[in-house]
């Protein structure tokens, strides 16, 4: 028999469940990618605007890069061992811009596959642009500012609410993986 208990209280300090890392990419390593990304071979596109989640013209495109991955399996590892996740494979990059007038609205990162049991776990986000090159789109998650020193890394479970606050001048441009792994037990 499950047994049947009061609610435990909740935990206001986020800031634990979250890890972050300086200095991922090199300010010459974000500029590499935001220059590839906006030249033709990226295959940029605009986002798709949907009314609950966000105002788009913020392009992405994904990002296939044996090299760029095999750089970032140390951080990687890092990340999956912060976190205490099975995971099995991590998802193609994406690289995301955000122009005057971009926001997504809070959200999870949720995403399942019905046919191999498995799901996305954990989210990265890795800022490419300096924050000197756009005013606005704050990165909040669940509550807490995150940190968007150009090159710096934040990761978190892939069900923590999450939004980027519209962009009123400027590019903010930003790398995103997922790590997926067996539905939780």
């Amino acid at each position: 028999m499950i047994p049947q208990l009061p609610r435990p209280e909740r935990e206001l300090n986020w800031q634990d469940k979250i890890f972050t890392q300086d200095n991922v990419f090199t300010p010459e390593e974000c500029a590499e990618l935001i220059e590839w990304a906006k030249s033709p071979l990226s295959g940029l596109h605009k986002g798709i605007p949907r009314h609950n989640y966000w105002k788009s013209s913020f392009h992405t495109t994904q990002l296939v890069d044996a090299k760029l991955h095999e750089k970032l399996q140390p951080l990687w590892h890092s990340i999956i061992n912060h976190f205490k996740f099975d995971i099995d494979f991590i998802e193609e990059y994406e690289l995301k811009c955000y122009g005057p007038g971009d926001f997504f609205d809070a959200h999870t990162d949720l995403n399942y596959s019905l046919t191999n049991n498995l799901e996305r776990k954990i989210t990265v986000s890795i800022n490419l642009s300096s924050p000197s090159d756009y005013e606005g789109g704050k990165f909040t998650n669940m509550g807490l500012v995150m940190n968007t020193t150009q090159g710096s890394c934040s990761a978190f479970p892939s069900f923590f609410r999450h939004q980027i606050y519209e962009v009123t001048q400027g590019e903010r441009w930003s790398m995103i993986g997922w790590a997926w792994g067996p539905y939780w037990r």
